[in-house]
């Protein structure tokens, strides 16, 4: 799982993108099962409920700034041309 959401091959990260070990480690210790709800207030670039869903929880979030949503604050170095 760390490979496949390894926060490399993401093509957006915004300016504090959760670590893809410490999100799953947050997705496991929660005991999130397949059908499990969840809801991020302060979703950001979803590291964490992209964990949540890995164990199989339907996820929704939501941020306060509007750019990171959007995708606006890239700070990333993901090639944005794609």
């Amino acid at each position: 799982a760390l490979r496949k959401y390894d926060l490399k091959k993401r093509l957006y990260l915004g300016p504090t993108s959760l670590d893809t070990s410490l999100a799953l480690l947050l997705a496991n210790i929660s005991q999130v099962r397949q059908g499990s709800l969840a809801y991020d207030p302060f979703v950001g670039t979803a590291s964490i409920l992209v964990a949540l869903t890995h164990f199989g929880a339907i996820c929704s979030g939501s941020d306060i700034d509007p750019r990171v949503l959007r995708g606006e604050m890239y700070a990333g170095s993901a090639d944005r041309s794609l």
